[in-house]
């Protein structure tokens, strides 16, 4: 591996323990990543209900007009993602005649892709690296630096999703989903504090509904 690969590596690595990642929801990270295998954009996807969902991206892809991670999610079987966890990842170089290919990744112009899985006792989510601009292919040593990559990332990711997940059942209301009085308390102290940082008025509406224990 080039010098310079090595550097940006160790940095990227460095910049994950250092938990900058919850600056900006992994965006400059993933900027990073992206610049290291000489890509036009990275992502992690999370797993969840049969598709993977890439909820951090990195800018080029953050700037897309249209996209949505519930437009652009990939589905776990008869996909890129299905055969990459075989072995840990997959280098896919001609993705617009790719026999699995996703149709919104297709209309976004992606032309070739490398994805590795996220994993711990068991898969959950990949990290991948795509060209939209350039025809140039990744190589198998590609392939294993990122699935090296991943598996640093693998136990970042995962500490996150279960914080997520015991934050929902603080915050929400078992039966019905709903939000409770502490995510009320906490997102009105948010809220206000930002109003009053940047200078914009603030509105709140309460509602009374009669006999709402019947619903």
């Amino acid at each position: 591996m080039e010098r310079w690969k090595v550097e940006k590596l160790l940095n990227i690595i460095e910049c994950v323990a250092r938990g900058e990642y919850e600056k900006d929801n992994w965006r400059r990270i993933l900027d990073s990543v992206a610049e290291l295998f000489d890509a036009d954009a990275a992502a992690i996807g999370e797993v969840r209900d049969g598709f993977v969902y890439y909820t951090r991206v990195s800018g080029f892809i953050e700037n897309f007009p249209d996209y949505d991670p519930e437009r652009f999610r990939v589905p776990i079987n008869r996909s890129a993602f299905a055969e990459a966890i075989r072995r840990g990842y997959i280098v896919i170089n001609d993705y617009q005649s790719y026999r699995w290919a996703v149709e919104s990744w297709k209309k976004a112009g992606m032309r070739s892709v490398l994805i590795a899985v996220l994993e711990n006792s068991d898969v959950f989510g990949s990290l991948a690296v795509a060209r939209f601009l350039s025809d140039k292919p990744f190589t198998e040593e590609d392939g294993r630096i990122l699935k090296s990559l991943a598996f640093i990332f693998s136990f970042i990711v995962k500490e996150e999703l279960e914080k997520r997940k015991l934050l929902e059942r603080a915050t929400k209301d078992h039966l019905t989903g709903l939000y409770n009085r502490l995510f009320l308390e906490e997102a009105l102290e948010r809220e206000v504090s930002r109003a009053n940082r940047y200078g914009f008025p603030l509105s709140l509406i309460m509602l009374d509904l009669d006999n709402f224990k019947s619903v």
